[in-house]
């Protein structure tokens, strides 16, 4: 085990950062969750609640006074902004680990890449984190799940390899304590490549449910995000993804296995993990409210 350090966590609340800010505490570290409400609880017993703002460079400062390394997100659909808040943190602590994307080299539009450099200039340590993407995401079926029991959209043979967040958190937590990772780039995902149809039929058989899904065409499916409320700009990179994943299945690294020893979780695991959950969001048994994946963040 590490010797204890003092942590600062952005995110604390979301998908990751709860799970990690559990597992520093857990090996006896002393974490700030950085929170715009500390009075808004959601957080593990242990971590120390400070108020701040990503946005608001002076709040970050003051939560970051006297950490030893921090865990930075970066929920924004640019980087304005960014330079003011890595420099903030950069002054206070010399290691940040940085939630990022696999396509962080390869998709100038996102904030990713610009984060990255950003860190990079500033950090005499870092590690930038690159999933392709999470097993969460799928929790944005569930409302159309608990409407109909079935979820419609395009290219249902796509086949990724999404990675679970507690896989994540140990890798962050890793980084942040020093144990491994500095100034490095590692990519992740899960362990096998599921597609679409595969990735629902997981979470029927671990429910209980008869899940079902209805193909529909590109432009079907696209016409469906739009009233959804998604970003006319995002729509149709992510269906390009989706459809070259039809052709060319994600591939799967052995990063996860390779940097913490163990194989990484899969899928299943991660369905199993959160049966609660996702039985609560299609009309089961209650769940706990502070659960994070009981909320919409995917950070």
């Amino acid at each position: 085990m590490s010797e204890p350090r003092r942590i600062l966590v952005t995110g604390a609340t979301g998908t990751v950062g709860r799970p990690l800010v559990a597992r520093l505490l857990a090996e006896g570290h002393r974490v700030r969750a950085l929170v715009r409400n500390p009075d808004g609880g959601a957080l593990p017993h242990g971590a120390e609640p400070v108020r701040g703002d990503l946005a608001v460079s002076e709040t970050l400062s003051a939560g970051a006074a006297g950490a030893d390394a921090v865990f930075l997100v970066w929920p924004f659909a640019t980087a304005q902004g960014a330079d003011e808040a890595v420099a903030a943190l950069a002054g206070e602590v010399d290691r940040i680990v940085y939630l990022s994307s696999a396509v962080a080299d390869t998709h100038p539009g996102r904030p990713d890449g610009a984060v990255e450099r950003l860190v990079e200039a500033a950090a005499p340590h870092w590690t930038f984190l690159r999933p392709h993407g999470f097993v969460a995401n799928v929790l944005r079926w569930l409302p159309e799940l608990r409407e109909a029991g079935s979820v419609h959209g395009a290219y249902g043979q796509a086949a990724t390899a999404p990675v679970h967040e507690a896989d994540l958190a140990d890798l962050a937590a890793l980084a942040l304590t020093g144990a491994t990772g500095d100034r490095d780039r590692p990519v992740l995902t899960g362990p096998a490549s599921l597609t679409q149809t595969e990735q629902l039929a997981t979470i029927a058989a671990v429910v209980g449910r008869d899940l079902r899904r209805h193909e529909l065409t590109r432009a079907e499916a696209r016409d469906r995000m739009l009233a959804a409320g998604w970003p006319p700009d995002a729509v149709d990179p992510v269906l390009d993804h989706q459809a070259a994943r039809v052709a060319d299945p994600e591939r799967p690294v052995s990063t996860v296995a390779r940097l913490t020893g163990r194989p990484a979780r899969t899928f299943a695991d991660w369905a199993a993990d959160h049966t609660g959950v996702l039985l609560a969001a299609l009309g089961g048994r209650a769940v706990d409210e502070t659960h994070p994946l009981s909320r919409t963040s995917s950070i």
